[in-house]
């Protein structure tokens, strides 16, 4: 009886590519790895010495590229961050078991960032390309700022401009009233931290880019598609779109004009 075999296949699949909740996972080994070598701390984020704590191991420990904050906006959300780290009775052992074993997931970073986690992700890990190396620094900080038709009652005034604050506010307004303060803030976090080198003014530009991106999809009578154009205006015209569908759904920011 001759035995029947089935023809291997010559297409060969390759693996997907990881997407980011995996790449965040990977950072948290990295970090069990970078503490359990540097030793731990409580209540700072690295001594001289190379101690450091949870958010530091995971800040230190690869080199800088928006994961680090991404991550850290996650653990905030859970709860397993700065303050977890600090508690009283709490052990190395507990944390380095923690980065050992814990995974970020799409439903973390959806909870975390909101529904554009993904382009958030990208967005995050494009500011801190920007100011890891040279100083990037495109913006024309005198139309940036408005200087002489800011809002002088709030105390950033010095960076959000009164078209900016109204925009900002909008943002942050439609936000809150769909339940997602947390991720609101959490996404500006994230993108603030992230061009933590540069000048006030460009990270005001970042954060109002991940401002926007946040409340995409809340466009409408409270935030609206010019508030959306006038927080990404500077980021396009230095930078690119946003998101990659504005150009498609008529949000494409025209480039802003130069005051120099």
């Amino acid at each position: 009886m001759t035995e029947e075999t089935t023809p291997m296949s010559s297409t060969v699949t390759e693996a997907a590519a990881p997407g980011p909740a995996q790449e965040l996972t990977s950072r948290l080994r990295t970090a069990a790895e970078y503490l359990e070598e540097h030793g731990w701390v409580q209540d700072e984020e690295r001594l001289d010495t190379g101690e450091v704590c949870l958010t530091g191991a995971v800040r230190w420990c690869a080199p800088r590229n928006g994961d680090e904050y991404l991550v850290r906006g996650v653990l905030r959300r859970r709860g397993r961050a700065e303050s977890w780290n600090d508690a009283e009775g709490r052990t190395g052992g507990e944390v380095l078991e923690f980065l050992r074993s814990a995974s970020v997931t799409d439903a973390d970073l959806a909870d975390t960032f909101g529904p554009q986690r993904q382009q958030m992700v990208s967005l995050v890990r494009r500011i801190a390309q920007l100011y890891d190396g040279p100083l990037f620094e495109p913006w024309d900080a005198t139309y940036v700022l408005y200087a002489d038709s800011r809002d002088d009652s709030r105390d950033d005034s010095v960076i959000w401009s009164v078209p900016w604050a109204a925009a900002r506010d909008a943002s942050q307004a439609a936000a809150y009233a769909a339940s997602r303060a947390h991720s609101w803030d959490a996404s500006c976090d994230a993108s603030w931290a992230a061009s933590d080198v540069a000048s006030d003014v460009s990270r005001a530009v970042s954060c109002a880019a991940a401002a926007a991106l946040h409340t995409r999809d809340l466009i409408g009578d409270r935030f609206t598609a010019a508030d959306y154009t006038t927080l990404t205006q500077h980021w396009v015209t230095a930078v690119g779109p946003v998101h990659p569908d504005d150009a498609r759904d008529g949000l494409l920011a025209e480039t802003a004009p130069s005051h120099g």
